[in-house]
């Protein structure tokens, strides 16, 4: 919560509107997290190493694998 809270204060820039600012940066935070969601954008963020699962894949156990 702090951390969220940190975001919007850097975004304040005007003393005479600033919830014009806050609105701004929450539909702009809303907007990013939606495009993260439709375009899977979770190995960009995430884990650098490519060893974890994305949206839809699971671990067959006794599967062999062909590399």
């Amino acid at each position: 919560m702090e951390r969220y809270c940190g975001y919007l204060q850097n975004g304040l820039r005007s003393r005479s509107e600033p919830w014009a600012n806050l609105n701004r940066r929450i539909l702009d935070k809303a907007y990013i997290e939606q495009i993260d969601i439709y375009y899977d954008l979770e190995d960009i963020k995430g884990d650098k190493s490519g060893n974890h699962l994305r949206r839809g894949e699971t671990i067959i156990p006794d599967c062999e694998s062909t590399k």
